[in-house]
This record gives structure tokens, C-alpha cells and sequence, in this order.
């Protein structure tokens, strides 16, 4: 006997455009991660330390935001 389909529609929306803006916040701190560890490595240049904190800072908030306060939003 054949089996019916009772495949039903997720009840949570879609948000393509916030998940494009996530998509573009990936992007940026993976870009951060990347730039950071390469000033690390490279010759150090005129406007190099306030990069470097540029990056750090960003990482520092895709941790906050992206890691740590869902885990601790979690009951």
C-alpha cells in the first residue's frame, strides 16, 4: 500500500532578508578573523593597531551576540 505524504509546512517563518544581512555578518567577521591574524604576521603599517582593534572588536561581538548570549539565553 502506498503511503500518503503527511509532510506539513514548518510553522517558523522565513526571513530571506535577514538571512541575507546574516550572511553578510558572516562574511565581515570571517574577513575580521582573517585581517587580524595577517597583522599579526605582516610588517607593521602606519594605521595598523587601530585596524587590528577594529577587528578584534568585531570579533569580539559575533562572539557575544552570535555564541555567547544564546547560550546563556537558554533556560
Amino acid at each position: 500500500m502506498k503511503q500518503k505524504n503527511t509532510h506539513t509546512e514548518s510553522t517558523h517563518p522565513a526571513h530571506p532578508v535577514r538571512n541575507f544581512f546574516y550572511v553578510l555578518w558572516s562574511l565581515l567577521n570571517a574577513l575580521a578573523f582573517a585581517l587580524g591574524f595577517f597583522l599579526f604576521a605582516a610588517e607593521p603599517f602606519p594605521y595598523s593597531t587601530a585596524v587590528l582593534a577594529l577587528c578584534t572588536v568585531t570579533v569580539l561581538l559575533a562572539l557575544g551576540f552570535g555564541i555567547i548570549r544564546p547560550l546563556l539565553s537558554r533556560k
